[in-house]
């Protein structure tokens, strides 16, 4: 009786796969989107970098009528003219760090940096609320840091902490919605399916390297009067944004190189599998061929041979 060997077929996908993949796509590319500019921010609010973007900001908070305005420093120049000691407080705890000479010879720019430079290292630390209760009396100056405070926090201690936290919830959601791909995706797409939305992810490097943008884009801005021209927040972006662009078109460079690895990576894997395919289809085929040519032949002559080897004797 003939038997029919039936070949196990693989289990088609659901069809709700689709779907699923082209959502967790969606998901994945804002998340990255997202992740980018928190880790630059991340790395621009650690402590050496923080501090400069404080010194820039709080001065320039303090210094309405632009960073360069004299007429402030003139007062300075003349309270140490006549009355050198003792040294001037601007915060409580925090003396005027020049001698007379020393103010003369430096710009209204210099002298504010230095002055706000010194006091970012304890902004830093303690943030705008402990710093404010601790080394501000003047009632319009906590005015100033409370109305504020949301642009310092973030370049403070406790804001880099915060700041970490959301890039490590970040960093697992993109994994998870990763694993979720693979699993949706069929074979080299799941290669070439990340691969795809981190070139998209990673597109904004082609803008950022084209436009760049420097320190002297915050001396522009903390030139002019707080009030003038733009509003606030603008201009603060236009201090934070020259520390971080580096850090920001290195990230979305190497999230676009990583696409493009994905894909090729594919690509080379499809031609590897396809070549060795091929090479083992070859083999098999001369194989059988050759099983062919020496499998034996009945004789169709009636002398009971095979291939030429005599028929067992029969009884009679």
């Amino acid at each position: 009786m003939d038997q029919t060997i039936i070949t196990p077929q693989p289990h088609p996908r659901p069809y709700w796969f689709v779907d699923a993949k082209w959502i967790v796509s969606i998901i994945l590319f804002i998340t990255v989107l997202l992740t980018i500019p928190t880790y630059a921010l991340y790395k621009v609010s650690e402590e050496q970098p923080a501090k400069q973007i404080l010194t820039y900001v709080v001065a320039y908070l303090f210094s309405p009528d632009g960073i360069d305005h004299p007429d402030e420093i003139k007062a300075i120049r003349q309270h140490l003219l006549v009355n050198p000691n003792p040294p001037i407080e601007i915060f409580d705890g925090f003396a005027l760090p020049f001698t007379y000479d020393e103010v003369a010879d430096r710009s209204p720019k210099e002298i504010r940096l230095e002055i706000f430079g010194q006091i970012s290292k304890a902004l830093y630390e303690m943030g705008p609320e402990s710093f404010t209760v601790s080394h501000i009396k003047d009632v319009d100056m906590q005015k100033i840091i409370s109305e504020n405070k949301d642009f310092i926090y973030p370049f403070t201690q406790l804001g880099h902490q915060q700041i970490q936290q959301y890039l490590i919830g970040l960093g697992v959601f993109s994994g998870i919605m990763l694993g979720f791909l693979m699993i949706f995706s069929h074979r080299y797409g799941r290669l070439i399916t990340p691969g795809v939305i981190f070139c998209l992810s990673g597109l904004p490097t082609l803008l950022i390297n084209r436009y760049q943008i420097g320190k002297e884009t915050i001396d522009a801005i903390i030139a002019q009067p707080i009030h003038q021209g733009y509003p606030f927040l603008f201009k603060y972006l236009g201090i934070v944004i020259p520390f971080g662009y580096n850090v920001l078109a290195e990230t979305f460079s190497i999230v676009l190189i990583t696409g493009v690895g994905l894909i090729f990576l594919a690509i080379f894997v499809k031609l590897i599998t396809l070549i060795v395919g091929w090479i083992i289809a070859l083999f098999t085929r001369e194989t059988n061929n050759t099983l062919i040519k020496e499998k034996p032949e009945p004789d169709n002559t009636g002398s009971g041979k095979i291939n030429n080897v005599p028929a067992k004797a029969t009884a009679t």
